[in-house]
């Protein structure tokens, strides 16, 4: 009796051990084969999604590439690629002017690889953010951190320089001139012909900010003898002339974006100018005083039409100099050009 209920346990164990290697054989079959399945339809959907949304990039469809990324992201959060994704999302969200979210797609991916080298160009973007959001003190504090890592690891020229213009835009958004224009003369002088396109770009169109900022008020409500508005005059009018040299500088040597935003400035400056030749300052009171109301009707007349007069000959002469520069520019760049001869062409 004993013998038969020995046996009966020992059939009831083989049958317990069969039967859950049986089932642990047909539950890893399932977890491996058909996952494994999935697993490459994945990442020919992966492949596919990343290929469509850097085509969509390169040919700046961004609302397109944007719903590709964000596809990709949701389905891949341990993907290798994942953190490059997420920095792109950052990066159309800057072409998109939406700098307060690009921000915080740099951040994210700058919490994701810490004081590394590779979080190096998202810091460099969110610093260009904060300058766009005018958001001075936290642009400032990026470039303390690119700082500090370059202590513990040396970083590329190119690197530095961007920190530098950060520095330099923050400052300069907090009226910090003096040190703004230091710091911009030692970036100046690291330039080579190596630097990159977009780093000339910046270091000529922060010169051009300077040269605004700098230069002396020109405007038609303080009184002002005739000697003084014509001195005045020709401050401006010389000003302007080396603003546009800048301008000309980089469409030669910097690229689209600032040559963009650099004629944006420039479109002001000469208006502004502009403005205040059609509607000259009047005389001081002293001098009012010692002329009839038909000799300061005939002053005003004069002085305005001379000042239009010059201001004319200014623009041919300045639609000439960026004219001649026009053999050396790609086509985009030269669009710009031209379109900085239309404007003005319509001001005369």
């Amino acid at each position: 009796m004993k013998k038969l209920k020995n046996h009966l346990t020992i059939n009831l164990f083989m049958f317990k051990f069969w039967s859950q290697s049986i089932s642990f054989f047909i539950f890893y079959a399932c977890a491996t084969s058909t996952p494994f399945h999935h697993r490459i339809q994945e990442k020919k959907t992966d492949h596919l999604l990343w290929e469509r949304c850097q085509k969509a990039y390169q040919k700046k469809n961004f609302d397109e590439a944007q719903q590709y990324l964000k596809t990709f992201i949701q389905m891949n959060l341990a993907h290798p690629q994942y953190l490059e994704a997420v920095f792109l999302l950052g990066k159309i969200h800057w072409k998109q002017k939406k700098y307060r979210s690009a921000s915080k797609y740099f951040q994210n991916y700058i919490l994701a690889t810490g004081r590394q080298i590779h979080s190096i160009p998202a810091r460099i973007r969110l610093g260009y953010s904060y300058l766009e959001l005018k958001e001075w003190d936290l642009a400032l504090l990026i470039d303390l951190e690119i700082q500090k890592i370059h202590q513990q690891t040396p970083l590329k020229k190119n690197f530095l320089m961007h920190s530098q213009l950060i520095q330099v835009s923050a400052l300069l958004g907090k009226n910090q001139i003096n040190q703004a224009l230091h710091t911009l003369k030692l970036a100046e002088k690291q330039m080579t012909s190596e630097t990159s396109v977009d780093l000339k770009g910046k270091i000529f169109y922060l010169k051009l900010q300077f040269k605004i900022q700098l230069c002396p008020p020109f405007h038609s409500k303080k009184p002002l003898s005739e000697i003084e508005v014509f001195q005045q005059f020709s401050q401006q009018t010389s000003q302007i002339k080396e603003m546009i040299t800048l301008f000309i500088k980089i469409l030669k040597q910097g690229d689209l974006f600032h040559a963009q935003r650099s004629l944006v400035d420039l479109k002001k400056k000469i208006q502004s100018y502009l403005w205040v030749c059609h509607h000259p300052p009047q005389l001081p009171l002293v001098l009012k005083q010692s002329r009839k109301p038909e000799e300061l009707k005939q002053y005003d007349y004069e002085l305005r039409e001379s000042l239009i007069s010059q201001s004319k000959k200014n623009l041919s002469d300045w639609i000439h100099q960026i004219r001649y520069s026009l053999g050396n520019l790609d086509s985009s760049k030269a669009q710009v050009a031209h379109q900085a001869i239309r404007f003005l062409k319509t001001q005369r």
